[in-house]
């Protein structure tokens, strides 16, 4: 993922999620981070280096805390999740590492997105 790459899917996702409610606020923060950590994972996991895991389980640590802490959800920079993605009410999502979601789709509140193994 490039940094162009990154700013269209910031864009679109801000352009989705406008307004000045509490939740359209959150819903953007929330993106804009899981977008950063997104960006992040990508440009490390190409390197096997053991300092660029130490850099990608610290950057994963802060951004656990702040979507807890921000609307008790967790959207892990691996998941892969196509541009304009609304979240009305961003609070108690979680998604799964392996999840692929694809572009404009609409999340609730109280919504898990996962897998089981066979």
């Amino acid at each position: 993922m490039s940094l162009s790459e990154l700013m269209y899917l910031i864009k679109w996702d801000l352009k989705i999620n406008r307004g000045l409610s509490w939740d359209s606020v959150r819903a953007m923060l929330l993106l804009l981070e899981f977008r950063s950590e997104q960006y992040v994972y990508r440009k490390l996991s190409t390197r096997p280096h053991t300092s660029t895991r130490l850099i990608w389980t610290v950057f994963r640590a802060f951004g656990v805390l702040f979507q807890w802490f921000l609307c008790n959800s967790n959207i892990p920079g691996p998941a892969t999740i196509g541009r304009g993605l609304r979240l009305p009410h961003p609070q108690n999502i979680i998604i799964a590492n392996q999840a692929e979601i694809g572009e404009f789709c609409t999340i609730y509140q109280n919504v898990s997105i996962a897998w089981t193994s066979p």
